[in-house]
């Protein structure tokens, strides 16, 4: 089936269930008999949201100290909400099928109805005007996906990239890596270390050699959303929030115990998965608790399994074998009325292997390597709150996170054997204070206000116990400050004719990192409604990442090549070349200007329907790179003559070649006498990158006549991406290329819900890219995907089902596989696997029991 039809009959399966819709039949959902004794009030509310398959949503300091009155009648979920939180004076929203408890604002506030978020600001309550994106628990499991680092590869703003098990020895090991088998965000194809990725909102330690966050070690059992804002945040957040800021959310007021099994495979063989996890939690009065076990197991994927690659990558591995154990804590106890002890803590043990073949015999074993990894990642994060009245709250926090990546590479050549083993091993240790409340209360609301202060210290060491000894044991401090503000300026209780809402934000944040530099980055903020369906915002700031020790300290080299190999033409043919790279230790932080304007629509006359328009561009500057892609094309391509000698003298050789290890790869004796050029290779702050694009999300939820409800969504995302070397240089086109973003990613999705049925498809499509490498040119993708999923949850009427949970789906349904691109030998992926997965048609059954 060609792609065009393919596309085509995707969409209208997705939107097959909006013919059942009439706008005109909203209704609430079906009413259900309640006996509720009085109680703790979160404790109502979660059983309410149990026994009706409903997703109730609060912050539990709104329903802390709070009794609930006793419920018994007839109630639909929304009207019982209501029955209990009346008294306490809370507010009741329903957002797309979801029910929001929220505590009552004051002032000028009382006619927001916007969502507390916790990520994109500092300020509680406050008002973003970067985009958020936000995923629940339930929209995860409802689509079908099943881990982490799938569902986030479904978002259209992120790519592939930095960490990917798909990943293999021939990706450009800083577009995406495989060492230790982990997923990580990278926001608009700039870098897993270009995008801050936080656990309940404080930062964890690096996984692997480049500052990514490997997100898959967090289980979705756990999960109670995960919240993205692709958009600059170093004023916020400090160091790596260039592309944004990622926040996941666990639980953390879970009351009982549920149990859940899972099995799942593809089924043109290969990716067998099994998944066991258990999450219990209690609830009292001044606190609440809970703690989670995740066990997964996955088979490999190898070459042999898919059409495409077993003739051409005999012996590879595609996706790795992988076992882990997760366990996840997170607890609260008020110590006295206005104190308040968190504590977030998580455990993830991984095991996982993959190999390449050298020969077209395809033996990993014989000729070619098998390379086994071993993670271990732990993280701690107490914090202290402390309530100081009159909307005051100041905080306490700390943090302690270790990463260890093990790795083993036995590699084999006519059956002769040589191990190399080694870590990538990261911590992270913080301590941060900080204090929020209302300034000044203005017409239009209360001017908040939040300061902070605090000190980070990273390490890393890294180590090589055969080979080139390599042994980087080295640690960063960092003290920070940080400001933010949100002035609203007029709200729509004044009824000022033309403007219903203008607030304004600005932050600042200062870093200084001992020995690199000190850095101060603001940001800006503006929110303006004309009217009450209509929102224009905007941002402007200032971000930056500090230079990664692996950029800064990794081993330095010299390598000797015959002139000819380096792309040498005219030279005498003992000619040779030096080449020098590795890493460098002055390196500077990395700086970027970034911008968005967005339009959101929500017409009060068509009550579940938004839709929202972005424009984004990001300007980084004193990108650090190897500057060399193709060390072939070093002396023949003229974007490289700035890193190149070409009349070197023999102290110039000696200087280069110092204290670096030192290969020649001449065939012949090397002779200083002989090097015709130097090739300056290392890490260097040179290049410039500028990004710019759209985002559009839109999402429609309404009731049907027969009393359900649909919800269609559509997010997508343009991308345009160069990158300039050097200033006399002309800009190289990144995005639409192989291994960076494509131009275009979309997602399209329909579900339909009444009672405890849920049925969800989505269209997933990743535009082309074109193979731009020197001699392999070609074009990769498109790739449209579809999903099909179904979730029954059965009632307390079920008898024998009582509490359970059944998911059934089938992902990539027409079995859409990648487009073949060329390789340079067996060990080589015929794929682009950063932007098109090989996993092909999957099926997943999930049983879920509440006890």
């Amino acid at each position: 089936m060609d792609t065009y039809t393919r596309w085509h009959l995707c969409i209208a399966t997705s939107l097959i269930a909006f013919t059942a819709a009439n706008p005109a039949a909203c209704q609430q959902a079906a009413a259900r008999e309640y006996h509720l004794p009085s109680q703790n009030l979160a404790t109502s509310l979660l059983a309410i949201g149990q026994q009706s398959n409903t997703e109730i949503l609060f912050q539990p300091k709104d329903v802390r100290h709070i009794t609930a009155p006793a419920l018994n009648g007839r109630f639909s979920p929304e009207d019982a909400v209501r029955a209990i939180v009346a008294p306490a004076g809370l507010r009741v929203d329903i957002e797309n099928g979801s029910i929001f408890v929220r505590a009552q604002t004051t002032g000028g506030d009382q006619g927001d109805q916007g969502e507390v978020v916790v990520t994109g600001t500092r300020l509680r309550g406050a008002p973003i005007a970067s985009p958020l994106i936000s995923l629940t628990q339930r929209q995860i499991i409802d689509s079908g996906q099943v881990s982490l680092g799938d569902v986030v590869r479904t978002i259209p703003q992120n790519f592939g990239g930095a960490q990917n098990p798909g990943a293999n020895i021939t990706t450009p090991e800083k577009k995406g890596n495989y060492i230790g088998s982990g997923s990580a965000i990278d926001l608009r194809g700039l870098g897993g270390d270009a995008t801050l990725t936080l656990l309940n909102g404080h930062r964890l330690a690096y996984s692997g050699a480049y500052q990514a966050i490997d997100i898959s070690a967090i289980p979705i059992a756990a999960l109670d959303r995960i919240e993205i804002v692709a958009d600059g945040a170093s004023a916020l957040y400090g160091s790596d929030a260039v592309a944004g800021v990622a926040n996941i959310i666990l639980k953390r007021d879970f009351q009982g115990l549920s149990t859940s099994a899972r099995f799942g495979a593809s089924t043109d063989g290969g990716n067998q998965q099994q998944e066991y996890n258990a999450v219990g939690g209690t609830i009292w009065n001044s606190g609440g608790l809970m703690l989670a076990y995740d066990f997964s197991h996955n088979t490999p994927l190898v070459a042999s399994q898919r059409g495409y690659t077993a003739t051409t990558s005999p012996g590879l591995t595609l996706l790795p074998s992988l076992t882990q154990h997760n366990v996840i804590f997170t607890g609260h106890q008020a110590l006295l009325p206005s104190v308040e002890f968190d504590i977030d803590a998580f455990y993830n043990h991984r095991f996982s292997a993959r190999g390449y073949a050298l020969t077209a015999a395809g033996d990993p074993a014989t000729n070619g390597a098998i390379l086994s990894f071993r993670s271990r990642s732990l993280s701690i994060a107490p914090s202290l709150k402390f309530d100081l009245g009159s909307g005051w709250e100041a905080k306490i926090a700390g943090v302690y996170s270790e990463d260890s990546s093990y790795y083993t590479f036995d590699q084999a050549y006519g059956g002769i054997h040589s191990l190399t083993a080694g870590c990538y091993c990261n911590d992270i240790k913080s301590i941060e204070a900080s204090v929020d409340g209302d300034l000044v209360h203005l017409p239009a609301g209360a001017i908040k206000l939040a300061v902070g202060t605090g000190y980070r210290s990273i390490g890393y060491h890294g180590y090589r116990t055969s080979g080139d000894i390599q042994n980087i044991d080295v640690s960063q401090g960092a003290y920070f400050a940080f400001g933010e503000m949100s002035i609203p300026v007029v709200s729509p209780a004044q009824h000022i004719h033309g403007i219903d809402k203008l607030n304004l934000t600005a932050a600042l944040r200062y870093e200084n990192y001992a020995g690199v530099a000190s850095v101060a980055t603001p940001k800006f903020g503006i929110i303006y409604s004309p009217a009450d369906l209509l929102d224009i915002k905007a941002s402007w700031g200032k971000s930056f990442k500090a230079p990664t020790f692996f950029e800064r300290y990794s081993f330095q080299y010299a390598d000797v090549y015959n002139a000819g190999t380096l792309g040498g033409t005219g030279l005498p043919p003992t000619a040779s070349v030096l080449l020098l790279n590795g890493g460098n230790p002055d390196l500077k932080p990395e700086r970027a200007t970034t911008w968005t304007i967005t339009a959101a629509l929500h017409p009060p006359a068509l009550k579940g329907l938004s839709v929202e328009i972005s424009y984004f561009n990001v300007q980084y500057d004193q990108r650090i790179v190897a500057p060399i892609a193709y060390i072939t094309q070093a002396l023949s391509d003229p974007q490289y003559r700035s890193f190149v000698n070409n009349a070197p003298t023999t102290a110039d050789v000696a200087q280069a070649i110092g204290s670096r290890i030192f290969t020649n790869y001449t065939g012949g004796a090397y002779d200083p006498a002989n090097v015709a050029a130097i090739v300056y290779d290392g890490n260097v702050n040179a290049a410039s990158q500028s990004i710019h694009g759209v985002d559009i999300s839109a999402k429609y939820s309404l009731a049907t006549r027969m009393g359900g409800r649909i919800q269609l969504t559509a997010d997508g995302s343009y991308l345009d991406s160069s990158q300039r070397l050097t200033a006399d240089l002309a800009p190289v086109q990144l995005a639409g290329t192989v291994f960076n973003p494509a131009h275009f990613r979309g997602r399209v999705g329909a579900s339909w819900d009444q009672g405890g049925l849920t049925l969800t498809s989505y269209v997933n499509y990743t535009g082309p890219v074109d193979d731009t490498r020197i001699g392999l040119v070609g074009r990769a993708g498109p790739m449209t995907t579809l999903d099909l999923s179904a979730r029954y949850r059965f009632g307390e009427r079920s008898g024998l089902f009582h509490g359970f949970d059944i998911s059934l789906s089938a992902l990539n349904l027409l079995n859409a596989s990648p487009k073949a691109i060329k390789t340079t030998g067996v060990y080589d992926t015929p794929y682009d696997p950063l932007n098109y997965s090989p996993v092909g048609r999957f099926l997943n059954l999930a049983i879920t029991k509440q006890w």
